[in-house]
């Protein structure tokens, strides 16, 4: 690994994940954040881990720094969407899927099938799924 270099530390923690080790990449992440604290995919990664750990709490809070360093990241919309779900908290889950969905339309059909609690909108919301989007 060459020292200092933000992006391989990014791209081995995902190569991590990718294999289904969830516990390594987070040393990776932690060293990329370390290395440059305003790159959101720094924060996207770990918390993806954490997810995937069960660590919804510790997910979130990634989510949220990524979403702070990019008010328009749909896929960390998407993804808190999911820990909130896992964490039955529905409301805040439909507010981000939603947001997703409304940033970037390709969200709508896998999070329909990976938060189907979420999915169920309230009634004074309606889904057009002919285009995909939140109305």
């Amino acid at each position: 690994m060459i020292p200092n270099y933000v992006y391989g530390y990014q791209i081995r923690g995902f190569s991590y994940c990718q294999i289904g080790d969830f516990q390594r990449p987070i040393g990776d992440y932690t060293i990329a954040i370390r290395l440059d604290h305003n790159d959101k995919s720094s924060y996207n990664g770990p918390g993806l881990a954490y997810y995937q750990t069960g660590q919804y709490r510790l997910a979130i809070a990634d989510f949220n720094r990524a979403i702070q360093l990019d008010p328009g990241y749909a896929f960390a919309f998407s993804r808190r969407g999911l820990a909130y779900d896992q964490l039955q908290e529905i409301d805040r889950a439909r507010l981000d899927i939603q947001m997703a969905c409304s940033l970037d339309s390709q969200f709508w059909s896998s999070l329909k099938i990976a938060a189907p609690t979420a999915i169920p909108v309230p009634a004074a919301t309606s889904i057009d799924t002919t285009n995909h989007s939140w109305t």
